[in-house]
């Protein structure tokens, strides 16, 4: 340093190499309002950041993104930084759907099947400000509903889109072509697919999931909305957990894989057999190689009924949080096995 400057303005992480500046990233990442407080120090931060390998962003921490300005503007300004470069984690954190348009969710999407390695999770918020541009109009079914549109292509290992208790509808990719070879682990949540309607060329979830996800080896649907029959045929699942169903009635699955499966929290629409028998949910597993089964319903109501057809238990060896109602009282145990 020259001689007016006193020691402590002598910068010495930036002569550290890009190996060992990256792991100092990594433990800041979490904060990407300080990992860009970095960037603005020195050329030589703004090129290690562009190839740092976790980003987390996060809108609850208010102070700092009004000091930031925008969180959607800000979240599209770090992606245009790293350009093609690819990234093994983004997570996106939106306490308020305000803080993005549709559009920017759906280009941070393409963004992460494209050139998310490992994993991305987008967590939308829990709650709609009143008069938001996505409230639809009372009686609505889905249709004035942002849109999260899944591309037809993707690389990414590790999806978790959990799109919030006032949801967005997703929009699975159509094209025959459409392929996720990468992906072994999918959680949707809070998802509405819209399936009860008829619309002409719209891929099923149970399409997409046997056609298009050939490695695909956990998958968890959490309160799926306008879902009444999921249909699976997945070579490779080994995990499979569907919870807080509402109006699914028909699971249909043929995992030769499947290991584990739980249902949790189902409350479905009745229907009523040629029996006069009002059936809840309908559930039909084949799964020779099935070890572990949870069946949990809390709120299960005495004229609730789950006809669950099991093909292949000679290997399960463990029933976990079981709920059964026998003659009309609630019988529990949490472990067997």
């Amino acid at each position: 340093m020259a001689g007016g400057s006193s020691a402590g303005d002598v910068d010495r992480i930036s002569d550290l190499p890009d190996d060992l500046l990256h792991l100092i990233l990594s433990y800041v990442s979490d904060d990407s309002a300080e990992v860009t407080r970095t960037s603005v120090l020195s050329r030589r931060w703004r090129r290690v950041w562009i190839h740092a390998q976790k980003l987390c962003f996060d809108d609850d921490r208010q102070s700092r993104w009004r000091r930031l300005a925008n969180f959607g503007g800000f979240v599209d300004w770090a992606f245009a930084q790293r350009g093609d470069a690819d990234i093994q984690s983004v997570i996106i954190f939106m306490s308020r759907l305000d803080s993005a348009t549709p559009e920017q969710v759906n280009e941070w999407l393409r963004y992460a099947v494209r050139r998310v390695v490992k994993t991305f999770w987008f967590n939308a918020c829990d709650s709609t400000p009143i008069g938001a541009w996505w409230a639809p109009p009372p009686r609505d079914h889905g249709h004035q509903l942002p849109t999260v549109e899944l591309p037809s292509h993707g690389r990414t290992a590790s999806i978790n889109l959990n799109l919030s208790s006032y949801p967005f509808r997703l929009k699975l990719p159509a094209s025959p072509a459409a392929r996720y070879e990468a992906l072994t682990d999918l959680s949707l949540s809070s998802a509405w697919f819209g399936e009860d309607e008829a619309v002409a060329g719209r891929r099923t979830l149970g399409d997409f999931i046997s056609s298009c996800c050939p490695r695909l080896r956990k998958l968890e649907i959490i309160d799926p909305m306008r879902l009444p029959q999921l249909v699976l045929r997945a070579e490779a699942l080994e995990e499979l957990i569907v919870a807080s169903t509402r109006d699914t009635q028909t699971m249909d699955v043929t995992a030769p894989n499947l290991r584990i499966f739980e249902l949790h929290y189902f409350n479905s629409m009745t229907s009523v057999t040629s029996y006069g028998e009002s059936i809840d949910l309908v559930v039909r597993i084949t799964a020779p190689r099935l070890e572990e089964i949870a069946i949990n319903n809390s709120t299960l109501e005495i004229e609730d009924n789950l006809d669950l057809r099991i093909h292949g238990l000679a290997s399960v060896h463990r029933l976990k949080n079981l709920t059964l109602a026998m003659h009309g009282h609630n019988c529990c145990n949490t472990d067997y096995g």
